[in-house]
């Protein structure tokens, strides 16, 4: 890179204006999807594990909430890309978010009616985990799609910034919803965060796309088992993304270590009063870094 393109890509760093990419409708629908669905799955997290605890006092059933939904990722993931490049992305976005929004009303309805049951949380968590699992990939990917490619990196920044503000206010009034009116009436607020999520999604318009992002040429047709194994094998190769691709995965287990520990901690010694405080203080932590982390991604 020479002098003066240096100096052009700090001229674009110092002009940026994320905010700019709002003036596209499509993209702010599609980001208002993603804030209702990632506020409301946070929430809803609040609300299972408050649930659960209050219902059993066990702390091994809460684990076992973190499990199902941690197996659910991570087995989802090795063929979520996959899929995700294959699919029609908008479409699965909203099969995503109307699986989950079904399933929380059900599981509602049925704590309503014929009280806890451990077993139907744990399937309704494992349900969560895997189409979130689908959404959030597919949201990505249909993002630069949606707008020219010198507005990836300012609309990049404003997901990763308010996503963690979201997800800050969220866990807070999550606690507070839970406080006041109790897990179900929380559990149900987060299926309509779902089904309002579904109904951005589906009225962006979708078209000749603005900037299709990077190509990847393939001289033939090749099947989704075979695209999963390519996938794992170019993640392999490249050492340094499968060091990323490891170090964030400890970090989300450590993370959903850390809700479940937040609940018993609240419950024990707080009394839970306090349960809004501690998760908005917790989550509050996150949004710094992703301000930063949206700066880093444009100066590399």
């Amino acid at each position: 890179m020479t002098d003066e393109d240096l100096r052009s890509s700090n001229r674009r760093v110092v002009n940026s204006n994320p905010l700019r990419v709002m003036g596209n409708r499509n993209f702010a629908r599609l980001f208002y999807a993603g804030a209702t669905s990632i506020s409301g799955s946070s929430l809803g997290l609040v609300a299972l594990n408050w649930l659960v605890y209050s219902q059993t006092g066990s702390p091994t059933n809460v684990a076992y909430l973190a499990l199902t939904s941690i197996v659910a990722t991570v087995a989802l993931s090795l063929v979520a890309g996959t899929l995700v490049d294959r699919q029609n992305r908008r479409l699965m976005m909203i099969i995503c978010d109307l699986v989950r929004s079904a399933s929380l009303l059900i599981l509602a309805f049925a704590l309503i009616v014929f009280g806890f049951n451990l077993l139907l949380i744990l399937a309704v968590s494992f349900t969560l985990g895997a189409f979130s699992t689908v959404f959030y990939p597919a949201e990505r990917a249909l993002m630069p799609t949606l707008i020219r490619k010198d507005e990836v990196e300012d609309a990049n920044g404003l997901v990763m910034t308010t996503n963690a503000l979201f997800q800050a206010v969220a866990n807070g009034a999550g606690g507070a919803l839970v406080a006041l009116v109790g897990a179900v009436a929380a559990l149900g607020l987060n299926s309509a965060t779902f089904a309002v999520s579904a109904v951005f999604i589906g009225s962006i318009v979708t078209g000749r796309s603005v900037w299709k992002g990077p190509e990847i040429e393939s001289g033939r047709k090749s099947s989704f088992l075979s695209d999963a194994v390519d996938g794992v094998r170019y993640l392999v190769r490249w050492r340094g993304l499968l060091y990323i691709t490891i170090s964030a995965a400890l970090i989300n287990l450590f993370f959903a270590m850390m809700t479940t520990f937040m609940v018993v901690y609240t419950a024990r010694v707080l009394g839970g009063g306090e349960c809004s405080v501690v998760a908005l203080s917790f989550m509050a932590r996150c949004c710094p870094c992703s301000v930063w982390g949206s700066h880093l991604e444009r100066c590399l």
